[in-house]
């Protein structure tokens, strides 16, 4: 006569037991994939900045002959590089991450502007007002040093050299954490603030060559420094 096999089944002592250890696992890897994600979509931040930089070179000297990019506004500072410069993706301009963004009632972008196919070229309604997550430089000097010369950098840069923080993420891209520099050259820097180790600043001043936290002191005097401007 056959024998049959005893089950165990799980008491209600060991799946409670299993059910806390996936709970305790699920706490521990969830705040850490969180932070691999959000470095991620930080480095891609970077790599725009760094596109938006070589695309402001490829404006400024497609002629042959070394030009200004001079604009009122950021949309239409974006416009002209959409046009002349190559670059017409409008998610190049902003990140999921900033508050301003991710809290927006407004349609996520696709492009910078449209054009008919004869040349003429009308920004896109989607993107005009679309609060964007970085500050550029429009009217920079031709002769500036492409190494020092910062052309674009992440919203919410203050005088003093460091972003603004938590409680005024409003005017952060990166809710306070720092952000990034791209310079005319291309290259990309992520900064916790532009002060430095020894505080005298990371950046060098247009006139005199010197250190400096301010970023207005790293351009020419007659640049003018262009965001987005909170309507709604």
């Amino acid at each position: 006569m056959r024998k049959l096999r005893k089950t165990h089944a799980f008491s209600l002592v060991e799946l409670l037991t299993v059910l806390a250890i996936v709970a305790v696992l699920t706490a521990a890897l969830v705040p850490a994939v969180g932070r691999v994600l959000h470095n991620a979509r930080r480095s891609q931040a970077g790599e725009n900045l760094r596109q938006i930089a070589l695309a402001y070179s490829t404006y400024t000297s497609q002629s042959g002959v070394p030009r200004t990019l001079s604009a009122t506004t950021i949309y239409d500072w974006a416009l002209a590089l959409a046009k002349d410069g190559g670059i017409n993706e409008a998610s190049l301009y902003y990140n999921g991450d900033d508050p301003l963004v991710s809290s927006s009632s407004k349609t996520h972008p696709a492009v910078v502007a449209f054009n008919d196919g004869s040349g003429n070229w009308t920004i896109n309604p989607d993107f005009d007002g679309f609060p964007l997550s970085i500050c550029v430089v429009s009217g920079l000097a031709p002769a500036a040093n492409p190494s020092t010369t910062p052309v674009a950098w992440s919203r919410g840069l203050q005088t003093d050299g460091t972003w603004a923080g938590p409680s005024d993420a409003s005017q952060s891209a990166w809710d306070g954490e720092g952000g990034h520099v791209a310079y005319l050259d291309g290259h990309v820097v992520w900064y916790s603030d532009l002060k430095g180790e020894d505080g005298n600043g990371v950046l060098v001043d247009y006139i005199t060559k010197r250190p400096t936290a301010n970023i207005n002191d790293a351009i020419n005097s007659t640049a003018t420094v262009l965001s987005y401007a909170a309507t709604e």
